[in-house]
């Protein structure tokens, strides 16, 4: 039968690229273990994006306390408590995660590299495991300050990889899941957002008013979101 060619063909190209992911995703895990019912699982960090002197990494985590991801910042901006990271899909859905650590610094080579935690949930992670991420906003709520990086394709893919064998690794039985009711934003029109014009990748946007943002409605609507949140931290 002529069929039997191309499904034999098909299965093997099926099992080669199942045994590469899973080679990739072994080379991803730093650690993996179970201490007293909680899984405890760790991968290495993932550059996602890199401009000039300065780049930004991540990593993700599990332990008693829950799933996490760690941000790192070398030479880039310092991720503050309560400051978020905001991720942007192509589709144009958003989602919020806050920092809940006080920041640390160390040094590479002489080069100050900050970073801290966010705190997630499973159903972040899922999204993210399933979800190509194009825009990463680093929103400030000290200065008031948002930065937008957009991550380029083969950066987007990374972070797509990282999160999936993290999520495919992790055992949910054996981890506390938390809420996360204000992680959700509204979405993003992409019919709206492609009349904006293009903003710089280094880009560091003033919010005391939301007229400054010009006309790229996602920088608009972080900002005013952003006003709102130093309200209730004033309050």
């Amino acid at each position: 039968m002529k069929w039997k060619p191309f499904f034999l063909l098909t299965s093997l190209c099926f099992f080669v690229s199942a045994n590469l992911q899973g080679q990739d995703c072994e080379s991803l895990i730093a650690e993996d273990k179970n201490i007293q019912g909680t899984h405890v699982l760790r991968t290495y960090p993932q550059t996602i994006v890199v401009r000039g002197s300065y780049s930004y990494s991540i990593e993700f985590a599990s332990d008693d306390q829950g799933v996490f991801a760690k941000m790192y910042s070398k030479a880039g901006v310092t991720f503050n408590p309560d400051d978020e990271i905001i991720l942007l899909d192509a589709s144009g859905n958003r989602r919020a995660y806050r920092f809940i650590g006080m920041g640390e610094m160390i040094t590479e080579g002489g080069t100050p590299v900050h970073h801290n935690t966010l705190q997630l949930n499973l159903d972040a992670v899922r999204w993210l495991s399933q979800t190509a991420i194009t825009t990463l906003y680093i929103k400030n709520n000290v200065n008031n300050t948002i930065r937008k990086l957009p991550l380029i394709h083969n950066r987007q893919q990374a972070l797509l990889s990282l999160a999936g064998c993290f999520f495919q690794r992790l055992n949910k039985e054996e981890v506390k899941d938390v809420e996360l009711p204000n992680a959700l934003l509204p979405p993003v029109s992409t019919s709206t957002k492609e009349k904006g014009p293009p903003i710089s990748a280094t880009t560091s946007v003033a919010t005391a008013s939301p007229a400054s943002s010009g006309s790229d409605p996602e920088i608009k609507d972080l900002q005013e979101e952003l006003i709102e949140t130093r309200e209730r931290l004033r309050a």
